[in-house]
């Protein structure tokens, strides 16, 4: 019995580190509004962030990633006329009708035909031209124009922090569910060590220290497994690089 006893040590720990790394792994996320437990009170890391987050996440994507100006700069204004003029070509004419109409109703229908298609051409070309100042606007004004960092946040923040929670859960799966197994291959570990301290010390309080030390040791490990080293680094008969590099 006592020979079961210690050997069953190393899975039960094992078995903690997998059930605090996967809770850790849903507290990031859940619960999305705060639950009361008594005096203590609790919210998912992300949900209760979002506006930290959010303004991270948007800081960063305008000014390391793409500024308003960069991502205009990749829009061609010629191709743009060229879109406008296959759709004006088809519409063209029921609009300067309907405008006509406005005026009179019966005026279009009188109107000569070349007329017609003389009119119909210059409001195309009215238009083209306005396309033009359009974009010398923006090119003059697009960071007013086109405010990226409160695009961003907003999308992410108030009741769209699902989206916060999607993306991140999106981006980060994989190592997410590194995480809760690295905790029971790490607490597996942890636990023959317990197994060796109690056969040596046989002290009731070691299980409790080593049950807090798993929790501690296996989410810090896992963690940074994630993301260090940036490069393979060989580790005797094992190379390994962090998981988002």
């Amino acid at each position: 019995m006592k020979i079961v006893f210690f050997l069953s040590i190393p899975f039960i720990t094992a078995l903690i580190g997998w059930i605090t790394n996967v809770l850790a792994v849903k507290m990031i996320f859940k619960p999305l509004h705060k639950v009361k437990f008594g005096p203590l009170s609790f919210q998912g890391i992300i949900p209760k962030y979002q506006e930290k987050f959010a303004h991270s996440l948007a800081t960063m994507s305008t000014q390391e990633l793409v500024t308003a100006r960069e991502l205009f700069q990749k829009i061609e204004p010629e191709k743009v006329k060229e879109i406008l003029r296959t759709t004006l070509d088809e519409v063209s004419e029921d609009y300067v009708k309907i405008a006509l109409d406005e005026v009179s109703p019966t005026i279009w229908s009188l109107v000569p035909t070349n007329v017609k298609q003389s009119i119909i051409l210059s409001v195309q070309a009215e238009t083209y031209d306005t396309v033009s100042e359009i974009f010398k606007d923006l090119d003059a004004n697009i960071e007013r124009r086109l405010d990226l960092y409160s695009f961003i946040y907003d999308k992410l923040t108030g009741d769209n922090v699902t989206l916060m929670e999607d993306l991140f859960y999106r981006v980060s799966y994989d190592q997410l569910k590194f995480i809760e197994r690295a905790g029971a291959y790490f607490g597996f570990v942890i636990g023959i060590v317990q197994l060796l301290l109690w056969s040596l010390f046989s002290q009731w309080l070691i299980l409790p220290i080593v049950g807090c030390t798993v929790g501690l040791i296996t989410n810090w490990l896992a963690i940074q497994m994630c993301f260090e080293p940036r490069e393979p680094k060989k580790y005797w008969f094992v190379t390994y690089q962090g998981m988002v590099p």
